[in-house]
Parts: C-alpha cells; structure tokens; sequence
C-alpha cells in the first residue's frame, strides 16, 4: 500500500519566508515522521489556486499565518476523496485509505 501513497504538505506563506524557513523545518518542531513525504509550495497565485479547488482557508493575520486544520485525502485524479479534522482518529483514516488503495 505505501508505494502506492503520496504523501504532501504545503507550505502556504510568502515566498521570501519559504526560502529562509522551508517547510521541513516548520514540521520538525512536531518531531514528524518525514519518510516519503513531499514538500511543496509556488507562487501565490498558485498556492491561491490549489486552496480554491480544495476549499482550504489560508490567510495572512497580524498574528502570523491561518489556515485550515484539515487532512485532505485526494487520489491520483486530484478529486477530493475525504476531509479528516486534527482530532480524528488516526484509525479512522487508515482505513480510509485502505478502501481507497484497493
């Protein structure tokens, strides 16, 4: 199953702060797994692109980045399959994505 799954994060903010702090390190204070994973990010109008498609919040505030706290789970086409809250139990998403790998 795991060479059959991607597995991506984003990094949604200016792209003067991505080049002094990439994602990766954003994510290591979390003490992450990053075995398999996949950093990306663009230019705002393509990030801006990918968060309308996937109805993701993301905003600039004056007390640092927003966004929302969701796990996506979007097969090979790009179609949204499942949307997991933080909480949801890791369990729960396993399986998920078991049904969607057969």
């Amino acid at each position: 199953m795991a060479s059959r799954l991607a597995k991506l994060a984003c990094r949604t903010d200016a792209a003067e702060q991505i080049k002094m702090q990439p994602a990766r390190c954003v994510l290591e204070k979390w003490e992450a797994d990053f075995d398999g994973w996949a950093f990306l990010t663009g230019s705002a109008s393509e990030i801006e692109a990918v968060t309308a498609q996937y109805a993701v919040y993301v905003a600039n505030t004056d007390a640092g980045l927003a966004h929302t706290d969701t796990i996506l789970l979007i097969d090979r086409h790009g179609q949204l399959r499942s949307v997991f809250g933080m909480q949801t139990d890791p369990q729960t998403i396993l399986d998920r994505i078991r049904q969607l790998v057969q």
